[in-house]
């Protein structure tokens, strides 16, 4: 099964960069995975800037959460191993929360399968379903527009990262999960405080080719949340 390893987050009022700090281990099939929920658009994200190990990741997908909110997700298949890299967004001004989780155990190849996306209105609580498998693990980051949201992850979840850049109209929000796979997964979230929308991006990590199922999928994901040092910027 996917499993994640260790998580950042961070957040801004006014910066047109952000850094995040994330080690990434040593452990087979890497993968990185990096969500903003932002005021402008996130025109790029690199791995170790201007560094020995730079690495430019991926767009995945950007979702409009509003008018003038966008929730993108990037991605960066085998990640090198590295203790403390830098992962800056580049975007233009205004409020950006952020977050990036390193995981191991993905197919290399196909690492994940099509995208949900899913906007909500103020006061709706978020929450999407997607099909999935037993050895595979679905995850879903999800980005708020002013106000002050407070997020909290449904059953069977465990959540990486939960950051806001301020409170109050122009802030912006951003929180990641994930869940053990199968057949049919739901990834809700429960939110209180005030916003006054809110997006979900959520897929489904392939396990590599091969890859069975333990049947200790929840108990082997949370020990590994456990064991996660969540970074904050």
């Amino acid at each position: 099964m996917p499993t994640p390893e260790n998580a950042a987050q961070a957040a801004s009022t006014s910066a047109t960069t952000l850094d995040l700090t994330l080690t990434i281990g040593s452990n087979p099939d890497r993968f990185l995975l990096v969500g903003a929920c932002s005021t402008s658009t996130v025109t790029g994200v690199v791995f170790d800037p201007g560094g020995a190990d730079e690495r430019t990741l991926t767009n995945i997908t950007t979702l409009a959460v509003s008018s003038d909110t966008g929730l993108s997700l990037w991605k960066l298949v085998a990640p090198p191993t590295k203790t403390a890299a830098t992962i800056r967004i580049t975007k233009g001004g205004g409020h950006v929360a952020a977050g990036a989780l390193g995981l191991y155990d993905v197919d290399q190849t196909t690492p994940h399968d099509a995208v949900v996306t899913q906007t909500f209105a103020a006061g709706t609580d978020p929450g999407v379903s997607l099909a999935s498998q037993n050895a595979d693990l679905v995850f879903n980051v999800i980005g708020a527009d002013g106000g002050n949201p407070q997020f909290a992850s449904g059953g069977g979840q465990v959540e990486h990262w939960d950051t806001q850049s301020a409170s109050g109209n122009f802030a912006r929000a951003c929180a990641a999960a994930s869940a053990p796979g199968a057949s049919s997964v739901a990834m809700s979230w429960t939110l209180s405080g005030t916003a006054r929308a809110t997006g979900v991006i959520a897929l489904n990590l392939n396990a590599p080719a091969g890859g069975t199922a333990t049947g200790t999928q929840t108990a082997s994901l949370e020990a590994a949340v456990q064991r996660q040092q969540i970074v904050t910027g």
